[in-house]
């Protein structure tokens, strides 16, 4: 038999090859040999994902997640090394809400430092225990609830003392706060080096609150505010993605140290709001320290048509003086706007921008623009000084881009270079590329 030169390796070494297989793989090796017990059962990070067969509704589904159920609790109980670095975990619908919370509790008292919890197609309502509350040695938390099931992570209301000293990165999916008044504010505030946060799918049908002068990164998606208000204070916020329905209301704290901002306001009819122009502008007027600008879809289309449609010019809070780079996506018509008072609009909106140098179209530009429309009369003196590059993406070789593309070289002075690339379709249809090149 040969000599067993695995054995020998430094432990450090061993969990390191062993981070490379299955969990369930990993604590079988406790079998081999004492030292290995030793070994599997201190190993610093428990990957649990992946663990359950393609046939989740399948006889053999239902006897392996039973089986699951006892080696994760044998897992939790055995598991020797005080500190556990990372645990991810995905559970999914044959789960009950007290196995959850009891696994969140003992995962807790392991000291872990990243958490990832994911709950796929699950329906289980899991209120969190309230010993997480008080976690000293999370540095990362992700807690998820996939987007296709009806299950959610329950924040108690008014949870006695929150407090996380070392959490730095905080992503939340299909959260609800029971008492959004006190608990956001309480929530996110009280993670004194928080730098990034993430809420997707969250509930919010009162307020808001994120308070916290360290945070550097926010993204909100697809949160429901339809009846709530957002309120903001991040002073060194560097970037920030809102892509949800607009709020009630917004009280926004200034951003002077932002760079890139991602806007798309996610609504069907912007006239339920009382006071449609003054959503749209405090949506933006405290952005104007961005360098780079996305505006993703309805954002613009809707603002700009509320505008024009009321006769508005864009309000004077909306000057981006340091803004450089802006991306549109998309620029489209639909047959409730006034087409030629949208790209009009857009023009104003770029008489806004003096520091801008570039402009990207990720997505085909399809607005009604014909040659005898006011906007063609529009001044290139006051376009932006320092515009000189436009680039558009999957282009189809359409009149209606063709013209808009026309009317950026009638309008901007000073630009060195515009770049088109063609769409999938019409790269491949060689004889229509000859006709748009001519």
């Amino acid at each position: 038999m040969g000599e067993d030169r695995i054995s020998i390796l430094p432990i450090d070494l061993l969990h390191h090859i062993l981070l490379l297989v299955p969990a369930k793989c990993v604590m079988s090796t406790c079998i081999l040999s004492k030292r290995w017990k030793y070994v599997s059962n201190s190993i610093p990070t428990l990957d649990l994902r992946k663990w359950k067969t393609q046939k989740p509704f399948s006889e053999e589904g239902k006897m392996e997640t039973k089986s699951f159920k006892k080696f994760l609790d044998t897992v939790l109980f055995l598991h020797e090394k005080p500190s556990i670095k990372k645990l991810y975990l995905d559970l999914d619908e044959d789960f009950d809400e007290s196995q959850v919370s009891r696994w969140i509790s003992n995962i807790i008292k392991r000291k872990v430092e990243e958490f990832y919890l994911h709950m796929i197609y699950s329906r289980i309502f899991c209120t969190i225990p309230l010993s997480f509350f008080t976690c000293d040695s999370l540095t990362l938390l992700d807690l998820r609830c996939n987007e296709d099931g009806v299950g959610k992570f329950i924040i108690p209301k008014n949870p006695n003392t929150v407090y996380f000293p070392k959490l730095k990165i905080l992503q939340l999916q299909s959260l609800q706060f029971l008492d959004e008044i006190t608990s956001t504010r309480k929530f996110f505030s009280n993670c004194p080096i928080l730098e990034e946060l993430s809420l997707t799918d969250c509930e919010m049908s009162e307020r808001l609150c994120i308070a916290n002068p360290t945070l550097k990164h926010l993204v909100i998606t697809h949160c429901r505010l339809l009846e709530s208000t957002v309120e903001i204070y991040a002073p060194n916020l560097l970037t920030i993605s809102y892509i949800a329905e607009p709020a009630e209301d917004y009280l926004l704290s200034i951003f002077p140290s932002l760079v890139e901002a991602n806007i798309k306001i996610d609504t069907e009819d912007f006239s339920q709001y009382d006071h449609p122009i003054e959503v749209f502008v405090k949506i933006f007027e405290n952005l104007s320290s961005a360098k780079l600008l996305r505006i993703c879809a309805d954002s613009f289309m809707y603002g700009t048509f509320v505008v024009s449609v009321s006769d508005i010019q864009f309000n004077d809070s909306l000057t981006f003086s340091n803004l450089i780079h802006l991306e549109v996506d998309y620029l489209l018509h639909y047959d409730r706007f006034d087409s030629p008072n949208l790209i009009r609009t857009f023009f104003k909106f770029l008489q806004r921008l003096p520091t801008l140098e570039s402009i990207l179209f990720p997505q085909s530009v399809k607005i009604t623009c014909v040659e005898d429309d006011d906007c063609w009369s529009l001044d290139p003196r006051r376009s932006p000084p320092h515009l000189k590059v436009i680039k558009f993406k999957k282009f189809e070789g359409q009149s209606m881009e063709l013209n808009v593309i026309k009317l950026f070289l009638k309008y901007v002075r000073f630009l060195e270079s515009v770049t088109i690339v063609d769409s999938l379709r019409l790269s491949e249809d060689h004889l229509e590329q000859n006709s748009v090149m001519k």
